[in-house]
């Protein structure tokens, strides 16, 4: 491994790169006129690879009456020119090799140097081509890094500030909001969150957990009351008067999309005494039915949300209640009733021994969800012979529907699953269903097996 990198001339090889693609479209269509050239589609892993972007160059001849894909480098005419040179590739694998030298802490101040490193290339290409006679008078090389938190600062660091005002005036007073917003108190930035519930300030209040609490109580009867209330679940604080507020909004009279998001919340906050309470009455039966279930699913999940661990008893304390395994004769029953299949989840390592124990449920939908969770080969090698083993067992289900399962979601394990392959094999002859068998015949094929 590199003990150091040569900032200096992989810069220069990548300006020289770069000077070299642009200016030969700008030869080739001399007759057009270049307003910028940009870097898009940045791609790394973090502790890992980090890939060059791709490389974009647009006219004003190419700029769509609406003017929608001036800036979006993606839609450009010229939308991933080449520019690589061998040493260039050379290079950058070098600074790779160099980043994963250490640890995540030395990855990360390397790639913070390679986005200054690209600041300074972009400045230099800018001041080299302007002066084409092909080029505009505000012609500029940009970076659009739009995975970055920091975009419009990325930007704004390729140019002078007169020029960021002059072509993205837009951008600039985010910039501005974002800025003045950080000054305020915290209090009046909750308010201002939750007063625009837009996607930005909804992963901005999660971020501020409980803090955030009060303002979104507040704002459950606005207009995206819903999504407020969606939000007060995906915290994972329970909080009283959360609770209390959620609980008003689950049940009431008046029709609103808040009432569903409410009892999910409830739902994902463990407010489950409450739900089965809903559920024995007929009035509010079918929507705590639905929060339920929805524990089970990935419906209405979020990557900013707390997790919510795999546990079958709330829907196990559910069915015990029999107006809610048999489907009402007021409501279609594919709306709330049990007589369908749940919808499925993903789990993590955590949730294996509880699916497991749900394979042996005396209630076949939560066999049936257990043996889908569990045919997930992302769980890794550590849990692969447990997962299988459970699904296996299966294959001597009463239910007709868990034993299908059983037979298709093994064979999802691919190559770790040839250890039962004798199983597999029984059940294609064996099971009183032709569906299964069928199944257990295609999984076999799947798996190579004679």
């Amino acid at each position: 491994m590199p003990s150091k990198f040569d900032w200096k001339k992989y810069e220069a090889e990548l300006i020289k790169c770069l000077e070299k693609s642009i200016q030969g479209v700008m030869t080739e269509f001399s007759d057009e006129h270049f307003y910028g050239a940009a870097f898009h589609s940045f791609y790394r892993e973090h502790g890992d690879r980090i890939n060059l972007p791709c490389l974009a160059v647009n006219t004003e001849e190419e700029i769509d009456d609406e003017c929608e894909t001036q800036w979006s480098s993606p839609d450009w005419y010229w939308d991933d020119l080449e520019y690589e040179s061998e040493l260039l590739s050379g290079q950058h694998e070098r600074l790779n090799e160099f980043a994963r030298s250490v640890d995540d802490g030395h990855w990360e101040q390397i790639h913070t140097q390679w986005m200054d490193a690209l600041v300074r290339v972009a400045k230099q290409v800018t001041a080299r081509l302007k002066k084409q006679k092909q080029a505009t008078n505000d012609f500029g090389f940009f970076l659009f890094d739009e995975e970055s938190d920091e975009v419009d600062d990325l930007l704004r660091r390729c140019m002078t500030p007169a020029k960021f005002k002059r072509l993205f005036p837009q951008r600039l007073e985010a910039v501005e909001r974002k800025q003045a917003e950080e000054k305020l108190p915290a209090s009046e930035k909750l308010a201002i969150y939750a007063a625009d519930l837009s996607e930005e300030n909804c992963l901005k209040l999660l971020a501020q957990g409980k803090k955030a609490i009060p303002v979104l109580i507040k704002v459950l009867d606005a207009k995206k009351g819903w999504l407020a209330a969606r939000l007060l679940g995906l915290l994972g604080v329970r909080d009283e008067e959360a609770i209390d507020a959620l609980r008003k909004c689950a049940t009431s009279t008046v029709k609103s999309s808040r009432i569903g998001h409410a009892s999910y919340s409830l739902a994902l906050l463990g407010d489950i005494d409450y739900l089965l309470e809903m559920a024995k009455k007929a009035a509010t039966r079918k929507i705590a039915i639905a929060a339920i279930k929805r524990l089970y699913s990935d419906f209405l999940t979020h990557e900013s949300a707390v997790p919510v661990p795999l546990d079958y008893r709330p829907l196990e304390r559910l069915l015990e209640i029999d107006a809610c395994r048999k489907p009402a004769q007021s409501y279609p029953r594919t709306e709330y009733s049990f007589d369908h299949a749940l919808e499925s989840r993903d789990i993590v390592a955590s949730d294996v021994d509880e699916a497991i124990r749900g394979t042996t449920s005396k209630y076949k939908m939560i066999r049936e969800h257990a043996v889908r969770c569990l045919g997930n080969r992302s769980l890794g090698k550590a849990f692969s012979e447990k997962a299988m083993q459970a699904i296996v067992d299966r294959f001597e289900d009463r239910a007709v529907s868990v034993r299908h399962l059983a037979a298709m979601y093994i064979r999802y394990w691919r190559k770790s699953a040839i250890n039962h392959v004798a199983a597999i094999r029984k059940v294609s002859r064996e099971d009183p269903d032709p569906d299964v068998r069928d199944t257990a015949r295609r999984t076999l094929q799947e798996l190579g097996a004679k």
